[in-house]
């Protein structure tokens, strides 16, 4: 039985062309129809082959398993490679955390120490503040009771300056017979002070590295400085 090379048709024993789509039939002579074994191609499955009731697998069939197979076990593979990743990430993350935590719990003990030890100072400074307020609050009461004083002292006793020489001359000439000599040289020029002081003149004692005694430093209107000793002798020593 031959066929149509194009189409498929069934030939005629003694057709030189075909009936269907009229090529040759010496084109391509076919003892069998390619639509046929194209039906039969469809109606069974390349894959099996039935012998005696059990289906055998082909080698396109094993191929196209191990192929399966092979993309699951990558598949499988990816997915375990992921969740080692994503475990590892978060076990970074975590530990990354849990460090992070801990360094801030100490910086916070850190910080709360220092605020006691604040506390405990502000209260120290707190207590020292109130000493030294109290302590001010004293020396601030004594320096009006000295002002107080002096201010009586000055209004009984005005100070002031000789207005010359010859009064100063004329106040020491009385001035030294009322001290006695028997007196050192320190009594006696603190002596001569007091009645100086007591007759309102401004008069102070210093000591003298030169001379080795003591000496009254006394002020002479309007600028002069003289130095009285204890006899009763004076000598300008400088300007004001």
């Amino acid at each position: 039985m031959s066929f149509c090379a194009k189409c498929g048709n069934k030939l005629g024993e003694g057709d030189a062309f075909c009936r269907n789509c009229g090529s040759s039939r010496r084109n391509t002579p076919l003892t069998e129809s390619p639509i046929m074994e194209s039906h039969l191609a469809e109606s069974v499955p390349s894959d099996v082959i039935p012998l005696s009731g059990e289906q055998v697998v082909l080698p396109d069939m094993l191929q196209t398993k191990q192929n399966g197979f092979r993309r699951g076990f990558i598949g499988l593979c990816i997915v375990a490679g992921l969740l080692v990743a994503t475990a590892g990430f978060l076990g970074y993350q975590w530990n990354s955390t849990a460090s992070a935590k801990d360094n801030l719990q100490s910086s916070y003990n850190t910080l709360l120490a220092e605020k006691e030890g604040l506390i405990t100072e502000n209260i120290s400074l707190y207590s020292q503040v109130n000493t030294l307020n109290s302590q001010n609050s004293q020396k601030s009461s004594q320096i009006i009771n000295l002002t107080n004083q002096i201010n009586q002292l000055n209004a009984k006793y005005p100070q002031k300056y000789f207005t010359s020489v010859t009064a100063l001359k004329n106040w020491l000439n009385t001035a030294v017979n009322k001290v006695s000599w028997s007196l050192s040289g320190w009594d006696r020029s603190l002596a001569l002070q007091k009645l100086a002081l007591a007759d309102g003149y401004i008069w102070n004692i210093s000591y003298d590295d030169y001379t080795n005694t003591y000496i009254n430093v006394v002020f002479v209107e309007p600028e002069y400085i003289y130095y009285v000793w204890h006899d009763g002798d004076y000598e300008l020593r400088g300007y004001y």
